[in-house]
């Protein structure tokens, strides 16, 4: 569960990292086109220099469109994430974990509600020779 907990955490910071290295780049795309803006206005200039200008206004402008987007989609998979934190209450001999209204529920199903998480059962060595003595012989 520690492993869940440090993915997930780790996942976390990813997304947070990029948000904000996407803010910072909002930012600096702003204050480039305020700057160009500032220097059109100010000195004259040729036709050619001109469009170019303008051309490079507006890929600033669509790069800063894809940049809100990125922003946005990253905003809504971090609401999804769900990062299980805090002390988790246990049963130390059914292993099963009590939930926030008192309820006691099987570890698979708290993990699951609680987080991405998805499981696939199989069956240990000591389990298979405790449980299942017959099938550990025919191995």
């Amino acid at each position: 569960m520690r492993i869940l907990r440090n993915n997930l955490l780790v996942g976390l910071l990813v997304v947070i990292a990029a948000i904000g290295i996407t803010i910072i780049l909002v930012r600096s795309i702003n204050q480039l086109l305020r700057s160009l803006a500032a220097k059109a206005i100010a000195d004259p200039v040729s036709n050619r220099e001109l469009v170019s200008r303008v051309n490079s206004m507006a890929r600033l402008i669509r790069a800063e469109r894809k940049t809100d987007r990125y922003i946005l989609e990253l905003e809504q998979a971090m609401e999804n994430i769900k990062v299980l934190s805090g002390i988790i209450p246990i049963c130390m001999h059914c292993k099963k974990i009590r939930d926030d209204k008192g309820y006691w529920n099987q570890l698979e199903v708290f993990i699951q509600s609680h987080s991405s998480a998805q499981f696939s059962h199989g069956l240990c060595e000591a389990c298979l020779e405790k449980y299942y003595p017959e099938e550990d012989e025919d191995l």
